[in-house]
């Protein structure tokens, strides 16, 4: 009985990960910081839904083999001196993860 609740656990953790597209991937996320799969922690500075964004360089549909992922956040991040932009797309439950490096805020 222990294996098989243990096997269904295991399962269910997998599962949230095997959604994600990109190698960069939010591990652990709070109202003021964010852990990546790099290991790294980074403060949120800034949150912008996808109504607020007003950057062209950062495009609206994000298309991966035969899925097009709509862009659902842009995260602005620090850590000691450096601010990056961590771009979040989305279909359903698949999720696409970009890492930018901002060169001034």
């Amino acid at each position: 009985m222990k294996s098989i609740l243990f096997l269904f656990f295991l399962a269910v953790a997998i599962s949230g990960y095997g959604q994600v597209l990109s190698k960069t991937n939010i591990i652990y996320e709070s109202k003021k910081t964010v852990v990546l799969n790099n290991g790294k922690e980074y403060q949120i500075i800034k949150e912008t839904p996808l109504y607020a964004v007003s950057d062209t360089t950062i495009p609206l549909r994000y298309k991966i083999k035969d899925k097009i992922l709509i862009l659902n956040r842009v995260i602005l991040v620090k850590k000691a001196d450096t601010s990056k932009e961590l771009i979040e797309w989305t279909k359903g439950k698949m999720l696409f993860y970009e890492l930018r490096e901002v060169n001034a805020y």
